[in-house]
C-alpha cells in the first residue's frame, strides 16, 4: 500500500515537473523603461514588476497581437495604508478602474504581477498586487492563494491573454521579470494544469477556513476582538519563524555561512595581537555562534509549539459555543 502511494506521488512528481520548467524567465534589474518581444514561437504570457516604493507608478502597454491593452498602476501611503488606484484601457477605447488599499505599516515597496499564474515567494513585508486584464481585476494574493485568480471550485475567473510585445515605464528604478512561454504550455498552464488548479483550492480552502475561524472569535461578545487580535499575531508570529528560518537557512544558506565567517574573523582579527589568540579567538567564536543558533532555533521551535498550542485551544473551546 505505502509503495502504490509512492508510485502515485512519484507519477504526480512526474507529471507537474515539466508544466514547473515550461515557463522561461527574462529579468532586467534596476531599469525604469523596458520593451520585451515574444521570440519566434513563443508568447509574453505574464508580467512582474518588483520592488517600487510608496508612490511609484507604473504604465504599460500590452500589444495582443495587435489588440493593446494599455495598464497604469499608481500608488501613495497614508498612514500606513498602500492605496492602489489601477486603470486599464482597452482596444475599444473603454476603460476600468479599479482601487486597492490595505494596511502595511512595515512595509517597504510593493510588488506588481500582471496576469500570474502562480505566485512567487516574495518578502513578507513587501506588499504584493495582483492584476489581471481580461476583465480588469486586481487582488492581494496573499489573502486568497497560491493563484489570486482562482476561485474556490478551481475555476479562474480571468481571461489569460497571451501578448507579442509588452513595453512599459516606471516612475522609480524596479526589477522587472517577463514570463516566455510557447502557446501549448500556455494553454496547458492556465486550462489543463489540474494539479496548479489542486494546489490553488487547497490553499484557499486552508485560508478561507482560517478566515471563518477569525471571522467567529471576533463576533463572540466583549472578548471577540482581543481573540480575533491575538489569533492574528499568533499567525504573523509564526508565519514569521518560518519566512525567516527559510531565508537562512534554505534559501541563501552559503550568504548566511559567508556572512558569519565575515564577523568571525573580523572580530578576531581586531581583538588580537598574536597568532595563537588569533586562533583561540576564532574557535571560540564559532562556537558562541553555533551555541547562539541552536539557542534561537530552540526558542523558535518552544515558541511555535506554544502559539500551535495556544490556538488549538482556543478552537477547542470555540465548539460549545
Amino acid at each position: 500500500m505505502r509503495f502504490n502511494i509512492f508510485a502515485v506521488l512519484l507519477l504526480l512528481l512526474t507529471l507537474a515537473c515539466p508544466a514547473a520548467m515550461a515557463i522561461q524567465e527574462e529579468t532586467l534589474e534596476d531599469i525604469q523603461t523596458f520593451s520585451f518581444e515574444a521570440p519566434e514561437g513563443l508568447l509574453l504570457s505574464g508580467l512582474r514588476v518588483s520592488n517600487l516604493p510608496a508612490g511609484g507608478n507604473f504604465s504599460g502597454n500590452f500589444n495582443a497581437y495587435g489588440d493593446n491593452y494599455l495598464l497604469t498602476v499608481g500608488s501613495y501611503q497614508e498612514w500606513g495604508w498602500w492605496n492602489f488606484d489601477i486603470d486599464c484601457q482597452y482596444p475599444n477605447g473603454t476603460t476600468q478602474s479599479i482601487h486597492l488599499s490595505k494596511l502595511a505599516p512595515f512595509s517597504l515597496d510593493y510588488d506588481l504581477n500582471v496576469q500570474p499564474w502562480v505566485t512567487q515567494t516574495d518578502w513578507m513585508l513587501d506588499v504584493d498586487v495582483s492584476v489581471s486584464v481580461l476583465p480588469l481585476q486586481a487582488v492581494f494574493p496573499a489573502e486568497v492563494g497560491a493563484n489570486p485568480f482562482m476561485t474556490i471550485e478551481g475555476s479562474s475567473a480571468m481571461a489569460s491573454i497571451a501578448f507579442a510585445n509588452i513595453t512599459g515605464t516606471t516612475t522609480d528604478p524596479a526589477d522587472v521579470t517577463i514570463f516566455i512561454s510557447t502557446p501549448e504550455e500556455f494553454k496547458e498552464q492556465q486550462e489543463n494544469n489540474w494539479l496548479a488548479k489542486i494546489g490553488a483550492t487547497v490553499d484557499l480552502f486552508f485560508q478561507w477556513t482560517w478566515d471563518n475561524i477569525l471571522n467567529f472569535a471576533a463576533d463572540i461578545p466583549y472578548i471577540g476582538k482581543y481573540l480575533e487580535t491575538g489569533l492574528t499575531l499568533a499567525e504573523i508570529i509564526i508565519s514569521e519563524v518560518f519566512f525567516w528560518f527559510s531565508l537562512i537557512f534554505i534559501e541563501y544558506p552559503e550568504l548566511t555561512f559567508l556572512t558569519m565567517e565575515f564577523f568571525i574573523l573580523g572580530d578576531a582579527l581586531i581583538s588580537t595581537r598574536t597568532l595563537s589568540s588569533l586562533v583561540r579567538k576564532v574557535v571560540q567564536n564559532h562556537i558562541a555562534f553555533v551555541e547562539f543558533m541552536y539557542s534561537m532555533i530552540v526558542r523558535a521551535i518552544e515558541l511555535f509549539s506554544r502559539l500551535i498550542t495556544v490556538i488549538t485551544e482556543i478552537i477547542q473551546s470555540l465548539k460549545p459555543i
